[in-house]
C-alpha cells in the first residue's frame, strides 16, 4: 500500500492507525488494523476476535489506549494493539489477535501473513 495516498496519509506518522475491512484488505477475516509504532516499524493485525466463532465479534467496538476492545454478547475482550495479546489473559489458553508482518521500502508498505 503506497503511503502517500490521501486514504494511507495517517499511516506517514508515528501513532497513525487506519482499519481496513475485509473486502480490501484480502486475505483477512475481519479486516485489518495497521498502526504506525515510529522508526518505520508497523503493525498489522486481523481484526477478527481470535476466541470467537469466525463470522462473530469481528469488528472492536473501540480502541482504549492501547487495547482494542470487543464485546460478544456479555463478554468484554481487549487486546492490546502492541503485541496483540489478549489484555489479562495471562497463564490461560486464550489465543492472540492474528498478526501480520510489515515491511516499509520507501513509501510503500507491504504486508504478508
Amino acid at each position: 500500500m503506497n503511503l502517500t495516498l490521501a486514504t494511507n496519509a495517517d499511516l506517514q506518522f508515528t501513532g497513525g492507525e487506519i482499519f481496513l475491512p475485509p473486502s480490501i484488505a484480502l486475505g483477512s477475516v475481519g479486516g485489518v488494523y495497521i498502526r504506525n509504532q515510529g522508526n518505520d516499524r508497523f503493525v498489522v493485525f486481523d481484526l477478527a476476535e481470535p476466541n470467537n466463532p469466525i463470522g462473530t465479534c469481528t469488528i472492536p467496538d473501540k480502541v482504549t489506549g492501547v487495547f482494542l476492545q470487543y464485546t460478544c454478547g456479555e463478554t468484554t475482550s481487549q487486546y492490546n494493539f502492541v503485541d496483540g495479546a489478549k489484555h489479562g489473559a495471562e497463564g490461560t489458553n486464550a489465543f492472540p489477535l492474528r498478526m501480520y508482518r510489515a515491511r516499509l521500502s520507501g513509501s510503500v508498505l507491504s504486508v504478508t501473513r
